[in-house]
């Protein structure tokens, strides 16, 4: 299993804010064909360099650990967008 399958699998099986950090996440986009643009302050945008879709997420600060209920919003962008 490759370490973008294990973070998925991590994401998938909603974690509690301490287990899953930006960085992972951020590495799962850019493995799912995202890129991250860098916005004002901790807002972020990835654009999927295929169909052009946009995700905001607030980067999280000073801890770089996601919580929960941003979690949840990921994973159903990530359906919707047909990527699980």
């Amino acid at each position: 299993m490759t370490q973008h399958e294990k973070t998925l699998r991590k994401l998938l099986s909603k974690p509690t804010p301490t287990d899953l950090t930006w960085n992972e996440l951020a590495t799962l986009f850019k493995y799912l064909g995202y890129e991250e643009i860098n916005n004002d302050g901790s807002r972020r945008k990835f654009v999927s360099r295929t169909s052009g879709r946009k995700v905001f997420i607030h980067k999280p600060h000073p801890q770089l650990t996601i919580k929960l209920y941003v979690v949840k919003q990921i994973i159903e962008t990530l359906k919707l967008h047909g990527h699980i």
